[in-house]
């Protein structure tokens, strides 16, 4: 089985220095507030349907772990129906805690992958409820 933690690296690459170079990421306060603007739900998405096709391709099951968006979600629900042998792992803090919450939270807030949206935190729910989501953790890291 191979276990994936889905960010497509170029992509994320690209909006850090962007915003290195904006001078933005610097600022602690808009780090803050705005984490996810740097590793944008896409990122994730193209990650997450990049494993699925090679997985597919070469047979193997595939996990992927700390899904953060309903994009996931949706991926790996539409792989799951089609047969394929693939799991996904949320945090107990992408359930709970939406980018709503930076500001109140402070540095603690600014993870990888990002918090997100309040739609984010409804998908990966309606994800666990259909069972696309097949496991939970409790893993929190402050980058």
């Amino acid at each position: 089985m191979v276990t994936l933690h889905a960010e497509e690296g170029n992509l994320v690459k690209y909006f850090n220095e962007k915003f290195e170079e904006e001078g933005r990421i610097r600022s602690n306060d808009w780090c803050i507030k705005n984490w996810s603007k740097a590793i944008p739900n896409f990122t994730a998405k193209i990650a997450v349907d990049s494993a699925i096709a090679m997985a597919k391709h070469v047979d193997v099951p595939l996990c992927i772990v700390h899904i953060s968006t309903k994009e996931e979600v949706e991926s790996i629900s539409k792989a799951k129906r089609e047969g394929q042998k693939v799991y996904a792992e949320a945090a107990l803090h992408y359930l709970l805690i939406s980018h709503e919450d930076n500001e109140r939270l402070g540095p603690f807030s600014k993870i990888d992958p990002p918090i997100r949206s309040r739609q984010d935190i409804e998908g990966i729910w309606q994800g666990i409820a259909t069972g696309t989501v097949d496991t939970l953790c409790t893993l929190y890291v402050v980058c």
